[in-house]
């Protein structure tokens, strides 16, 4: 072999290991999910579960076939309240982690509240929403925007108190407005941060959007899964679990694509 064919064969093996590499990321996953289906029916064959208990993946499946329309549109109603809270939470989030960083009595009269908010399960809340917005969309944005709020604040916290105070010292010293130095110094190091809470927001989101309509049913997948349940209609309950996991991984990993795109420095 000459020495411009070994130099080819060099460059060409990490190009074949990136493309093994991209199409693995897609076949894993597939195969592990065919592995669990293939485990679960294992497992009906071995326990003689009833269908009731654990119908077969074959009837689930049918579900999705015959009535995948039906959960779809249902799940789109739920992902509207499910943007709009993550937009309103998301939003305050924001504004609240940047206030209470930069604002000394705001920190000090504020964070010790939001603390003792966070770390209170937010299903308690839910009876007051309820009796103070009614069982309509307020009440569902309230507990979606609330899931949604708390991650995106304590993010933007941690992001902005981790810049380096030497930078910043040095930025003001060169009569660098406040505002500037949060522009060009503080911002862009603490957006990993932010985004990262903004993607732990929206997974909070979903929690809360489909939650809110299981504990009161109206409209959404959630309200068709507390339908199913009163019907002992196990297969739909698991189709429509299937389709929101399906919705939030496209949600989760679309997110993911745009926070990378946006810090592609990080």
């Amino acid at each position: 072999m000459t020495a411009t064919n070994v130099a080819q064969a060099e460059s060409a093996a990490p190009q074949i290991g990136e493309k093994s590499g991209r199409i693995r990321r897609f076949t894993d996953p597939l195969l592990f999910a065919a592995i669990l289906v293939f485990g679960w029916q294992v497992a009906i064959w071995v326990t003689g579960f009833h269908p009731v208990v654990l119908p077969p993946p074959s009837r689930v499946f049918d579900i999705l076939r015959n009535q995948g329309d039906f959960l779809v549109d249902n799940m789109l109603t739920t992902l509207w309240t499910i943007g709009w809270g993550f937009l309103i939470g998301g939003v305050f989030g924001l504004v609240s982690g940047i206030l209470i960083n930069y604002i000394p009595p705001v920190r000090r009269a504020i964070y010790p509240v939001l603390v003792a908010l966070y770390v209170i399960p937010k299903a308690v809340f839910i009876p007051l929403f309820i009796l103070w917005w009614g069982a309509g969309l307020q009440y569902k944005l309230w507990v979606t925007s609330l899931l949604a709020f708390f991650p995106v604040t304590e993010n933007t916290i941690t992001g902005l108190q981790g810049v380096d105070r030497e930078m910043v010292e040095l930025t003001q010293s060169l009569q660098g407005s406040q505002f500037f130095t949060f522009r060009k110094i503080a911002l862009p190091f603490a957006m990993p941060f932010v985004l990262a809470g903004l993607r732990i927001g929206l997974t909070e989101a979903f929690i809360g959007g489909v939650l809110s309509e299981i504990i009161v049913p109206s409209t959404g997948i959630g309200s068709r899964i507390v339908e199913a349940a009163a019907f002992s209609n196990t297969e739909f309950i698991i189709a429509a679990i299937m389709v929101v996991a399906a919705f939030g991984i496209v949600a989760y990993f679309g997110f993911l694509w745009l926070e990378r795109k946006i810090t592609f420095w990080y």
